[in-house]
């Protein structure tokens, strides 16, 4: 990964690179940045998670497949008991696409 040297996760834990940052280090870090550069916008990580997914629809990912990478679609009785597929293809192609795009259509 480019960020994140030899470690399988995109943000690595600070001291360990094989698990993953806490849950509220991205949260905690976004709010010491804020207080130390005015110039900084203010913005939180669920502010991320609606752009990206906003994001994916515009190029065309259908929703129910961002909603299983973001999980949130997995709460109703039919996908929580029976459907046990776990749509690692399906995820595998939305996020690839994700890359892609950012890849070759972010300002360098």
């Amino acid at each position: 990964m480019l960020f994140s040297g030899n470690s399988d996760f995109l943000m690595p834990g600070r001291y360990n690179s094989e698990v993953s940052i806490n849950k509220t280090s991205l949260g905690h870090t976004l709010t010491q940045i804020q207080k130390n550069s005015p110039h900084f916008p203010v913005f939180t990580p669920r502010d991320l998670r609606r752009t990206v997914k906003t994001r994916m629809g515009e190029i065309g990912i259908h929703k129910s497949i961002r909603d299983i990478i973001q999980n949130d679609a997995m709460s109703d009785v039919s996908s929580k008991h029976y459907d046990r597929w776990d749509y690692l293809p399906e995820k595998r192609e939305a996020l690839e696409k994700w890359c892609y795009h950012l890849e070759n259509h972010l300002p360098k």
